[in-house]
């Protein structure tokens, strides 16, 4: 719900903090320069269809071998959007994902 938050206080929560990156901004812009990249866990809670679309597109294709994929708000009825993107880029790319039942839903996609 766009609650106010801040990097520093998602920082205190990861138990590796100094393998977390939090580039802040606006996707897909944040992710300039990280095209070579490759990446074993994303998490995409950005609520809206744009940038969860945009989201999965740059990372699925850099998501190393038995890497995950968590988008967010899959089944939260007040961001329809995220929803969407999932059901797009599944059946675009001939993917399948596993809905979680936790708080909104969440979408997982493994590679």
């Amino acid at each position: 719900d766009f609650s106010d938050t801040s990097a520093e206080e998602v920082m205190k929560r990861m138990p590796n903090a100094g393998r977390c990156v939090i580039p802040k901004g606006f996707f897909p812009q944040t992710a300039e320069g990280l095209d070579d990249k490759k990446f074993c866990f994303v998490s995409i809670d950005t609520d809206l269809y744009a940038p969860v679309a945009a989201g999965l597109s740059f990372f699925y294709p850099r998501l190393s071998s038995g890497g995950f994929i968590f988008v967010h708000d899959y089944n939260n009825d007040l961001f329809p959007g995220a929803k969407l993107a999932v059901q797009e880029f599944s059946s675009r790319n001939g993917l399948s994902f596993v809905p979680l039942t936790d708080q909104y839903g969440t979408a997982v996609f493994s590679k």
